[in-house]
């Protein structure tokens, strides 16, 4: 496995940022990436750096994936969906050894660090505005059910019922080779679906959807009406 080369790291920002002068980097913690801050010409920008291991070949095209949910949120102002905006994907893994992706630093303070602290109202406020977050992302309509990324074995499918069985057989598939379950207690599941899809009436358009909110990925800011922001 390939050791982070800072110096390296910030060799390639310059060539990315046409830039002789990059500042010292800024760690952050992270249990899956590498995080670092870093300024150019009086501007902060992140670079998230994927040094674990990916798990499986699908977690290659995670960053297109991210990316383009970036740019498209970013560049959509009637989607209220708060990101950063993206600046630079990096799939090359000769550059520095791993994949990376550069973005517009967000001053914050991660929800994580401050939950506990927080008043009953002010998580009543914050999960009403994670409710229109949602509501937002749930706008976003597709003609195809399936994952986002362009990768050719990505099955995309016209109906729901068909997405279904193909995503649970997928994810046997990933369950076996990161051996994260019994894979008999997986393989009941599948069948309980395969028995049962007849079931579903799932009959509105694709619809954009997230797994999961983390309240370590959240960042938290207060305007000058003290009304709490989200940055994803």
């Amino acid at each position: 496995m390939s050791i982070l080369d800072h110096m390296q790291v910030k060799e390639v920002i310059k060539e990315i940022f046409s830039s002789d002068m990059v500042s010292d980097f800024v760690s952050f913690p992270s249990s899956v990436n590498t995080l670092l801050q870093f300024e150019i010409n009086n501007e902060k920008y992140m670079i998230k750096i994927l040094t674990l291991p990916t798990l499986s070949e699908w977690e290659n095209y995670r960053l297109d994936k991210e990316g383009k949910l970036l740019e498209f949120f970013f560049k959509h102002d009637s989607i209220k969906v708060p990101v950063p905006e993206l600046i630079h994907i990096e799939n090359n893994i000769d550059r520095i050894g791993f994949r990376f992706i550069i973005y517009r630093f967000v001053d914050g303070i991660v929800l994580w660090n401050v939950w506990r602290d927080l008043t009953p109202q002010e998580r009543i406020q914050i999960v009403k505005e994670l409710g229109k977050i949602v509501r937002d992302i749930h706008s976003v309509t597709y003609d195809w059910f399936g994952e986002l990324e362009d990768i050719g074995n990505v099955s995309k499918h016209s109906n729901y019922k068909d997405s279904m069985l193909d995503w649970i057989q997928e994810l046997l598939e990933k369950i076996i080779e990161q051996k994260s379950l019994p894979i008999e207690l997986v393989k009941k599941g599948q069948k309980f679906i395969q028995n049962n899809i007849d079931k579903i009436t799932y009959k509105p358009r694709p619809t954009l959807f997230t797994m999961t909110f983390i309240r370590r990925i959240l960042l938290l800011r207060k305007t000058n009406k003290e009304c709490i922001k989200f940055k994803l």
